[in-house]
């Protein structure tokens, strides 16, 4: 009988330790090319979605885009001047959702010679409209 009551306990105990209702989305990203060569053509993928955004000149930022979630990392892929640079697929396990809100990934060509992006920092601009 003890241990019939000693696992109830432990059941309910464990049972209520969730995560509770933190919501993941949607969550609105902007691009801002950080490279000195125009971006022609933008996709991003944050496994909440795909949007693809309009060219974007160097230091500038492209318009929002909605996601239902979306990740501090993201798989970005650029054409410049005809050729494909790309952050490459990421891993979204152990990755924190950024939640709902506008966000800004900063990106910038990290290695040339092998084509390779990367997301230097996330900054949240503002809460949802």
């Amino acid at each position: 009988m003890r241990t019939v009551i000693c696992f109830t306990l432990i059941t309910l105990i464990l049972g209520s330790c969730g995560k509770g209702n933190t919501p993941e989305g949607p969550s609105d990203i902007r691009i801002k090319n950080l490279s000195s060569l125009a971006f022609d053509s933008t996709i991003v993928n944050t496994s909440g979605g795909e949007n693809s955004y309009q060219a974007i000149p160097p230091g500038e930022y492209s318009d929002y885009k909605r996601f239902d979630k979306a990740y501090p990392k993201a798989e970005v892929t650029v054409i410049i001047n005809g050729v494909t640079y790309t952050t490459g697929a990421q891993n979204y396990n152990y990755q924190v959702v950024l939640g709902p809100g506008k966000f800004t990934y900063e990106v910038f060509i990290e290695q040339p010679e092998l084509r390779k992006l990367a997301i230097s920092r996330v900054i949240p601009e503002a809460p949802l409209d």
